[in-house]
């Protein structure tokens, strides 16, 4: 049984706002927020958390991670994992101490998967650029609304009522 303080569905965006595709994450965060108001899921704009994502993860039932991708495919293209089926990890962009989203999954399901939620997804964006820069190129930011509407089908998928917009 769930208590009544436990955050059921987090949504957690990940990236950089200084490193220009990769802030995909968190721009999404902040757009689904509007669309989220009530419906009790919790959104956190986790940056570049390297390990501590499997904090971020603890006392969640299902979580939903928000990144920035480095396949080769098109600038723009929405990719879709489980935690179950996880890419390889040359796909997302490096974080703080050299760990990324993969490598953190990873090692929370080697040394505490009973922490993990039972659902994890991983939505992520193609990015066409890794340097520095303020804002995201054009072809990510006119990936943006695809990406919310993809968070809001998983967050339905998952039994969430969400307010209508």
């Amino acid at each position: 049984m769930t208590s009544p303080s436990r955050t059921t569905i987090r949504i957690i965006a990940c990236g950089s706002p200084l490193m220009g595709d990769d802030a995909i994450g968190l721009l999404a965060a902040r757009a689904l927020k509007r669309h989220l108001e009530g419906s009790g899921v919790e959104i956190v704009e986790a940056g570049t958390p390297g390990l501590s994502l499997l904090n971020i993860l603890e006392d969640t039932d299902a979580a939903i991670i928000l990144d920035a991708i480095c396949s080769g495919s098109s600038p723009g293209t929405l990719h879709c994992f489980s935690a179950d089926n996880l890419p390889a990890r040359e796909l997302f962009p490096l974080s703080l101490h050299q760990f990324n989203i993969v490598d953190a999954l990873t090692l929370g399901r080697l040394t505490s998967p009973e922490k993990l939620p039972a659902r994890i997804i991983v939505l992520g964006i193609e990015i066409e650029d890794l340097r520095p820069a303020l804002s995201v190129s054009p072809a990510v930011s006119a990936a943006l609304p695809n990406l919310v509407q993809r968070v809001l089908e998983v967050l339905r998928e998952l039994g969430v009522n969400l307010p209508e917009h």
